[in-house]
């Protein structure tokens, strides 16, 4: 009677440990859900051919594709928009096996390009070997670089054009940019003025002049 009692016990003991397990697996699950379900980062899981098993909603409005366009194009390949970053993508994760923060443009529905970051780790669910892939659309940050670049290229336009030698110094006098017309008067080249004060440049003087 007492060994079947401890039998009993150790029964009971055993299936409280099992529900405790199963009840913090299914609480992580729900964690990781919400995680996946709510991120601003288009997430995707894909299988080892890279064909798309699941995704957010994110994913969807980066790209303007509806769940049920996404299910008629299963496989990421159809997605790229330069068949080069296919290329470049596949090579770093034969290289590394994960691929971290890669800029790659993509396509929307309507076709036009977009710019995003792609990430893609290996991953196991249930001894199924997966890919976990993140996209972070960075559009709007790549349009205002190049819009930044393109007002720098006007500004450095303007700034050459200037006919009489026009120099940019920095809080010690020292010039850290100057124009063709200062090359021009001085005949050496920008590079040899670098760091030097405008009384050296102009007056060959180590002090300003008196």
């Amino acid at each position: 009677h007492e060994e079947l009692n401890k039998l009993n016990l150790e029964m009971k003991t055993e299936i409280e440990e099992r529900k405790k397990c199963d009840q913090e697996l299914r609480e992580s699950e729900k964690k990781y859900r919400s995680l996946f379900e709510n991120s601003p980062i288009g997430i995707a899981t894909l299988d080892k051919e890279r064909n798309i098993l699941d995704f957010n909603d994110a994913m969807l409005e980066i790209s303007g594709y509806t769940r049920e366009d996404m299910g008629t194009i299963a496989n990421t390949s159809e997605y790229y928009y330069n068949p080069e970053d296919k290329i470049r993508v596949s090579s770093e994760l034969s290289k590394n096996g994960f691929v971290n923060e890669m800029e790659v443009r993509f396509k929307r529905k309507d076709g036009t390009p977009y710019d995003a970051l792609l990430s893609m780790r290996p991953m196991e669910i249930e001894g199924q070997s997966l890919w976990h892939a993140m996209i972070q659309d960075i559009s709007n940050r790549k349009r205002a670089e190049d819009e930044l670049q393109k007002s720098r290229r006007e500004w450095e336009g303007i700034f050459q054009a200037i006919g009489h030698p026009t120099l940019i110094l920095d809080n010690h006098h020292r010039l850290i940019h100057a124009n063709a017309a200062t090359e021009k008067a001085t005949g050496k080249p920008e590079t040899d003025l670098i760091g030097k004060r405008c009384y050296e440049i102009f007056h060959n003087t180590d002090g300003p002049p008196e």
